[in-house]
């Protein structure tokens, strides 16, 4: 049986992580260069919590925010909110994707780092942790099913503050750049 309970924290603690981790790197792109060492302080705190114990257990949060995300989408759609003048809903489904996908490309580094430093069979990305990238990324598939296809079917979805933040944000974060 599922607990209902649990995946909703674990849900909420994966969408205040995305959300941390697009405003990062926001943020980043914006700092002066002697910031530097702070950034590299923090990219070493969050890879090292991603490589720890926990950290499939991070993903899987991330993962519950993604569809959480695609259900409210869904919920907003339904409901006939969805529209620019109504921009809230969408850019925070588009926050999420961002953040998603800015954790995959971190988690891909650090699987493609440790297998490029030789590391043994011992320190290699476990089972789970590919397991959960694995689920992260299938959710991510899905919700980019699910907004291009609101896309074609005519409906605004628009994010007009992440799209002007633009900063990091490549327009491989087509989510982000629909609708104006």
């Amino acid at each position: 049986p599922i607990d209902q309970a649990a995946t909703d924290d674990a849900s909420d603690a994966g969408a205040q992580l995305l959300e941390a981790l697009l405003r990062w790197e926001l943020q980043r792109y914006n700092e002066a260069p002697s910031a530097s060492t702070t950034a590299k302080a923090i990219d070493a705190a969050v890879d090292a919590v991603l490589r720890g114990p926990g950290g499939s257990h991070t993903v899987r949060a991330a993962e519950f925010a993604v569809r959480a995300a695609e259900r409210q989408l869904d919920v907003a759609i339904a409901e006939g909110v969805i529209a620019c003048s109504a921009i809230r809903g969408y850019e925070a489904v588009a926050s999420c994707r961002s953040g998603a996908e800015l954790l995959l490309q971190r988690l891909r580094r650090i699987e493609g780092r440790m297998e490029d430093e030789g590391a043994s069979d011992a320190e290699l990305v476990d089972d789970e942790a590919k397991a959960a990238r694995q689920s992260l990324e299938g959710a991510a598939r899905h919700l980019d099913l699910t907004i291009s296809g609101y896309d074609e079917e005519g409906y605004s979805l628009c994010c007009p503050t992440l799209a002007r933040a633009r900063g990091p944000l490549p327009y491989s974060h087509w989510w982000v750049f629909l609708g104006g």
